[in-house]
């Protein structure tokens, strides 16, 4: 009589361990997620004259500040004859555009940290009536001018560097700018109090200084019209690197794998890794090599068109992918922006998106929220410019690190959870499961969760869960976005002990 109960209870065991391995196939793709279409990659937002911008010329790019406001510089008639005495810089505070005047034409280039620094500048005929520094400090707008002690008023690049200093290259002609003006702010109602350190790149036979940058180390690098030099975080010593693809650096980058990048103005891309340079023809081809180690980019939320010609590098996405200027092979203007996603990339132009011109696209930023702006001038009758944004359909994925289990009533098992950003604003997500059998309950380490961040799942059984075999489901619901992972759980009898091995081996679960 005992033989037919083992015959029976190998029989009703085996059909179990059938029955759980049906189930495994059904769960073994159970979190993976779907990419979004690309015609459902976001939504364009367009700001223009009539939403309360000062001109729809956006001539001067676009910044993001720590706190979140979008700033953006206007054209204020650089052509135009007499010359103008002031420019007009606008911040976004989520609802509104707030716009002040400053000294000179165009408000170009921009900086924005936990402070907001703008360079003028004066182009066309009127070349070198720009109108120095402008710094924004708890006291308001504060500008700088060569009666000060900075030299130059045409500026062509700035650099903050915490919240006390900054560096700026300027000039006095819209093609000669060899003046790096180091500013110590002290703060003060005088400016007598401030500390300035000038350095003469003409004495190095250098004409132009087009980009400033200072890596994670302390260093600053200058990008010149002959070559790069980098001065070292002592204050000291200086170091240049010279080559034809090294002329006229427009940008520079650092990634987290130690990385140094610039951009010339024939769009080439140039990376240092500290011994060895290397080559690349374009932006394009340089993302597409580098991809991982670009999206570690620091401070890279923004580009900004320097000259004309000068495109810059990229802006960051976070956790998505890597927006450009596209450059017009035809020279001169700009051809949309793209984006890579590490895959392949999307361009958008005036045709398919909410761009306000593709032909004169003026900077990139990207906001703390994921959503980037882009600022553009009118080219021609059928071009809007202004300002626009882009803000990207919300998307997280979930996953879990065991989706099946057996279990005796009375024990407890636990998986962990992993939601992982992928695109968008998704300030949290908050986790469930249904299903469960009677008397059983489930607990989350840590609920709601902001992206990208674990928890972990621990299901509970008493003495009173009925065996079975129960389809749970996980939900992680979050902004316009839910996604959902199947589990299971096997309520069983002591003797399923003898096939657990043989089941686990053969899904990679476990208890």
């Amino acid at each position: 009589m005992k033989r037919w109960k083992c015959v029976l209870s190998g029989i009703s065991g085996l059909a179990a361990m059938v029955a759980v391995l049906i189930m495994l196939a059904t769960l073994q793709h159970a979190s993976v997620v779907t990419a979004l279409p690309a015609s459902d990659d976001g939504t364009w937002i367009s700001y223009t004259v009539s939403d309360g911008l000062p001109s729809n010329s956006v001539g001067g790019g676009v910044a993001v500040d720590n706190a979140g406001q979008v700033w953006a510089g206007f054209n204020n008639g650089d052509y135009a004859y007499p010359l103008p005495t002031n420019t007009l810089i606008s911040r976004f505070d989520g609802t509104n555009w707030i716009t002040y005047s400053l000294p000179g034409c165009v408000a170009a280039p921009l900086a924005a940290e936990a402070q907001v620094y703008a360079g003028t500048l004066c182009g066309g005929p009127h070349a070198g009536g720009g109108g120095g520094l402008s710094w924004l400090s708890s006291d308001g707008w504060v500008n700088f001018m060569p009666e000060d002690g900075m030299l130059g008023t045409y500026v062509s690049a700035i650099a903050p560097e915490g919240n006390n200093r900054v560096w700026v290259a300027a000039g006095y002609v819209d093609i000669e700018y060899p003046y790096i003006n180091l500013l110590d702010y002290k703060g003060t109602s005088s400016k007598a109090d401030d500390q300035w350190t000038v350095y003469d790149m003409g004495q190095r036979s250098i004409n132009a200084v087009y980009s400033i940058a200072i890596d994670p180390a302390g260093n600053h690098w200058f990008g010149t019209d002959k070559g790069v030099l980098v001065l070292l975080a002592d204050g000291q010593t200086w170091i240049t690197y010279t080559a034809n693809s090294l002329n006229y650096v427009g940008d520079i980058a650092f990634d987290a794998t130690g990385n140094t990048w610039l951009a010339s103005s024939n769009i080439t891309v140039t990376r240092f890794d500290g011994h060895t340079w290397t080559y690349y023809n374009s932006r394009e081809e340089a993302i597409q090599a580098n991809f991982a180690s670009i999206m570690t980019s620091f401070n890279r939320n923004r580009v900004n068109r320097a000259l004309a010609y000068f495109n810059g590098l990229w802006a960051i996405e976070p956790d998505a992918g890597v927006w450009i200027i596209k450059s017009n092979p035809n020279g001169g203007v700009t051809a949309g922006v793209g984006f890579y996603d590490g895959n392949a990339w999307t361009i958008y132009t005036t045709q398919n998106s909410g761009l306000g011109s593709d032909l004169d696209i003026r900077g990139i930023a990207i906001d703390q929220q994921g959503n980037a702006w882009f600022g553009t001038r009118p080219m021609n009758m059928a071009d809007n410019g202004g300002l626009d944004e882009f803000v990207p359909t919300p998307n997280f994925s979930l996953s879990i690190s065991s989706s099946t289990f057996l279990i005796e009533p009375g024990e407890a098992v636990s998986t962990d959870i992993l939601v992982a950003h992928l695109r968008g604003w998704v300030p949290t997500a908050t986790l469930s499961i249904t299903g469960l059998p009677p008397a059983t309950s489930a607990v989350f380490s840590s609920n709601p969760l902001t992206p990208t961040s674990y928890s972990s799942l621990a299901i509970t059984t008493t003495s009173a869960t009925p065996l079975g075999i129960y389809p749970l489901s996980l939900t992680a619901t979050g902004k316009e976005v839910t996604q959902t992972a199947a589990l299971a759980l096997f309520v069983v009898p002591h003797v399923y002990r003898y096939y657990w091995p043989i089941v686990f081996q053969n899904s990679g679960g476990a208890k």
